[in-house]
């Protein structure tokens, strides 16, 4: 078995096959806290989002794979305006160069 994981707390690939190639691929947003409440305004101090690609080879045949957790966190508080708030920010990607 081959494990590959992305930075700590990260996504992860294991593999019974060769791997390959493997690289991580840093997102435009940030991760956020799943365990306690989050304000929009601090997530920059968080590392990004990002997801794990890899190349296997299966039997001479190249398959890519990959690994994300699409999870985005949870809101300050339970108002229906902050809830709003935080699906807005989370569900629209600002793709920078």
């Amino acid at each position: 078995m081959q494990f590959y994981m992305g930075h700590s707390n990260s996504t992860a690939i294991l593999s019974k096959y060769p791997v390959l190639e493997f690289k991580e691929v840093n997102l435009p947003s940030h991760e956020a806290s799943l365990s306690g409440s989050n304000d929009i305004q601090d997530q920059q101090d968080n590392p990004c989002r990002s997801f794990t690609h890899a190349v296997l080879d299966i039997e001479g045949i190249r398959l890519h794979v990959i690994s994300i957790r699409l999870i985005a966190g949870r809101p300050k508080n339970h108002t229906l305006e902050e809830n709003i708030r935080w699906g807005r920010t989370f569900l629209t990607l600002k793709w920078t160069k």
